[in-house]
């Protein structure tokens, strides 16, 4: 196991997975203006799932749920961005997306300023890499085919980048998710607590 994950970052793509990272920081520095402007069709998506998740999360009290939800629920996001790479330009887009997306989710729940918290968050340390390595897995697939690479060879580099999502972002989703269940299960608990008192 071990050496597939040595084996997995030594195929990474730093450049690619900085290029992710700055699309990614590009969106949080759109929320402002998004939100200033008030552009609904922009806004509405992660509102929307925002307040699901608010739900979902009531709804459960097991650790385990909440630990399963939030690793599966953030596995098929960051897979969609992988095979994003389909799409040749989307993970580019994606990127800038999941950035705003996220801009607009904490400045629904902190407040204005207060989306930048997200870099204190230690759920984030796992989560933002595990997003940018992802996006940028698909970013490499769609350079492939724009540089002049019949489109049938973007199969071939899914099936080879797809053991760096198993090996590494997986793994990283798993330990955010730990993290973020855990984190969650106590301020339930500190909450629970307080309204007995």
């Amino acid at each position: 196991m071990f050496e597939n994950i040595v084996h997995s970052i030594s195929l990474l793509n730093a450049q690619l997975i900085l290029l992710s990272a700055i699309l990614f920081m590009l969106g949080l520095l759109l929320t402002d203006f998004v939100l200033e402007r008030n552009f609904r069709w922009l806004i509405a998506y992660p509102v929307w799932i925002y307040k699901k998740i608010e739900n979902w999360m009531d709804r459960f009290s097991n650790r385990f749920l909440i630990f399963l939800f939030i690793v599966v629920f953030n596995m098929i996001n960051l897979f969609f961005g992988f095979i994003s790479g389909f799409l040749v330009i989307a993970p580019f887009i994606l990127a800038v997306w999941t950035g705003l997306n996220i801009g607009i989710v904490m400045r629904q729940s902190i407040g204005e300023g207060g989306f930048w918290l997200i870099f204190l968050n230690p759920v984030a340390l796992f989560e933002l890499p595990a997003a940018w390595i992802s996006l940028s897995l698909g970013i490499e697939m769609g350079m492939d085919y724009l540089i002049g690479r019949p489109y049938q060879t973007l199969i071939l580099v899914f099936h080879e980048k797809y053991w760096i999502f198993v090996w590494l972002v997986i793994p990283l989703l798993v330990i955010a998710g730990v993290i973020e269940s855990a984190m969650i299960h106590y301020l339930k608990k500190q909450l629970h607590d307080s309204r007995e008192e």
